[in-house]
């Protein structure tokens, strides 16, 4: 399989971590990824949540009540959230992706985490020489972003850029999301 895919692979699940609430081996996944991803300034913000994260300081901002919503159907208030939640669940069940987290299927981790199980199946169908299965997921990961993802995480990329804490590193980080992939 590709190394660069993998690498991209990579840095989609380590930008998941990033943006879930801390829980029991979460910093140690999050050094392991950041160990794998070239992207410095993703790497640098990785090492800085690794040491300064807390579920306290999540939820101060991401929880419920906090200033920041990490759903994408807060950042579209001119669409019905059960359309968005009901296109989200169909992509995902297409590839059979099964988040493991408790979060809503429009969290943005659980997206993040999607972005890079498409990654992982591109280097997949890539390495198995299936032009057919390839057309069908980089056709998926395009409409996936175009219509969730990417207007979804530069919206909440600049709230938590202009939070306090370790998850202003994260939004800086979540504003670059275009480059990966």
């Amino acid at each position: 399989m590709s190394a660069s895919l993998l690498a991209e692979a990579a840095a989609w699940r380590l930008l998941s971590c990033l943006l879930e609430r801390p829980r029991q081996g979460w910093r140690e996944d999050i050094r392991a990824l950041a160990a794998e991803v070239p992207d410095a300034p993703l790497a640098s913000a990785a090492r800085r949540v690794a040491e300064e994260g807390s579920e306290g300081a999540y939820l101060a901002v991401l929880g419920p009540g906090g200033p920041v919503s990490p759903r994408e159907v807060a950042y579209h208030p001119d669409r019905d959230p059960a359309t968005i939640l009901a296109r989200l669940h169909t992509l995902y069940h297409a590839f059979g992706f099964r988040p493991a987290s408790e979060d809503p299927p429009d969290h943005i981790a659980v997206e993040l985490g999607f972005g890079g199980f498409l990654a992982l199946k591109r280097a997949w169908v890539i390495s198995q020489g299936d032009e057919t299965a390839l057309a069908t997921v980089e056709s998926a990961a395009e409409l996936f972003r175009r219509e969730h993802l990417d207007p979804f995480a530069a919206a909440l990329g600049q709230r938590l850029a202009a939070a306090d804490g370790y998850l202003a590193s994260v939004g800086r980080a979540l504003q670059t999301v275009s480059r990966i992939g």
